[in-house]
């Protein structure tokens, strides 16, 4: 578990990136997420794009630029509700994270 799998809002997921982007961990019920604000901005974004029902006909290796623009869309969606990280940097997390989890 994690401050963003934990967290039971967006405003939860914000609050968490924002403590993060401090260079603060993040306490959640069960321990501390030492996390960057963009791995935490890119593993929501990532978790938000791949519970979309688009995902449950085609693979994201499949339309690569619309799982891009996917993860863009929720990263914006981060930041417009308050969000502090580095936008592109956020978009690689979420890339690795996604390769990472496709290795598993």
């Amino acid at each position: 578990m994690d401050a963003i799998t934990e967290a039971q809002s967006l405003e939860d997921v914000v609050s968490a990136i924002n403590q993060a982007a401090g260079g603060n961990g993040v306490s959640y019920f069960g321990g501390t997420d030492m996390r960057s604000a963009e791995d935490m901005a890119g593993q929501y974004a990532l978790s938000a794009t791949m519970d979309e029902d688009y995902w449950d006909e085609a693979e994201p290796e499949d339309s690569p630029d619309v799982f891009e623009k996917a993860l863009d869309a929720h990263l914006e969606i981060l930041e417009k509700a308050g969000a502090k990280f580095d936008h592109a940097t956020a978009v690689k997390e979420a890339l690795e994270l996604y390769k990472q989890q496709k290795s598993e």
